[in-house]
């Protein structure tokens, strides 16, 4: 994973720097406060394993300094979650994800899980 502009992040959610060149292309965008290496990592792989079999894949995903999380799945879909018990709040995305665009052509632009009693989607 690369782990801002600059930076990889291994395995164990150690954040290095090797040359820019070297970087692998393609590789997921994750990012966050310089003492939240292990938790950005440790949910980004549990979110990717909860998408994967919808054929999503997580393009971006970065912890905000204003609290919250966001995620761009590889359909440009974007994800705004509460800074506090994210992991849960993906694991209710993913349960409620196929119904909720079931019924569109389309792909959500955004679908915000930071209110305390639902969430909202906006459509392309």
């Amino acid at each position: 994973l690369q782990w801002g502009g600059r930076a990889l992040i291994n395995s164990s959610g150690d954040v290095f720097t090797p040359a820019l060149s070297s970087f692998p292309k393609g590789l997921p965008v994750v990012h966050g406060p310089k003492d939240k290496e292990k938790e950005v990592y440790s949910l980004y792989k549990s979110a990717a394993a909860l998408f994967e079999p919808m054929d999503l894949k997580i393009k971006q995903m970065i912890l905000s300094s204003y609290h919250y999380w966001e995620l761009t799945f590889s359909n440009n879909t974007v994800i705004y979650l509460k800074e506090a018990k994210p992991l849960s709040q993906i694991e209710l995305l993913s349960g409620v994800y196929r119904r909720i665009t079931a019924d569109h052509k389309k792909d959500p632009k955004t679908i915000d899980m930071r209110y305390k009693s639902g969430l909202a989607v906006r459509w392309k």
